[in-house]
């Protein structure tokens, strides 16, 4: 009686908590999905899994066949645009804005701009088609990612990545050329 008791209490339990998982799935979906309305343009098939976090999505413009994962921040203080056949993988971080460390700290906060308030300098991220960006990466503001690159987990990425090239470490650089170049090329036409 016992063990058909502790059975039946641990079946209730867990359909319980699946409830609350798939309502909780649910209210993401939703947030994301109204996240994504406000994006200045937005591709088919663009795929959101997990919570995102967004800033200024107005400056966002997304191609299609886009796949963005868990704790993705798209922090757009300027454009941010995103080519077709992106992926962004689980916690990576894309930064449009950054503070001037030229600036001694005791005027910094007084060069703030007088209408926002704010005391960033911005330059806009371009990631174009076929790019793949690993876990935990970060990309700085002015940060142009070609077709088809790849950038390796937890890198920091500030500049340009050419075409077809595997990227890594902090600050990236080169690790080496990408041979799908011509497989990839060849399969447009």
């Amino acid at each position: 009686m016992k063990k058909s008791y502790r059975s039946l209490r641990a079946l209730v339990r867990a359909k319980a908590l699946n409830s609350l998982t798939i309502l909780h799935e649910r209210v993401i979906e939703h947030r994301n999905q109204s996240l994504l309305a406000k994006f200045s343009k937005l591709g088919n098939n663009v795929l959101v899994y997990g919570k995102i976090e967004v800033g200024n999505p107005e400056n966002i413009r997304i191609g299609n066949d886009v796949a963005l994962n868990e704790g993705v921040v798209l922090n757009a203080r300027a454009p941010i645009t995103i080519g077709n056949s992106v992926t962004i993988s689980a916690g990576v971080q894309i930064h449009t804005a950054y503070l001037d460390i030229e600036l001694p700290y005791n005027i910094r906060r007084q060069e703030t701009d007088s209408t926002t308030g704010d005391d960033h300098l911005k330059k806009p991220i371009i990631i174009e088609d076929g790019v793949w960006i690993t876990a935990g990466v970060i990309i700085t503001a002015g940060s142009i990612l070609r077709e088809g690159s790849v950038i390796l987990p937890n890198s920091c990425v500030s500049g340009e990545v050419p075409a077809f090239q595997l990227w890594g470490g902090s600050p990236a650089k080169l690790i080496r050329p990408l041979n799908h170049s011509k497989r990839y090329k060849s399969n447009e036409h």
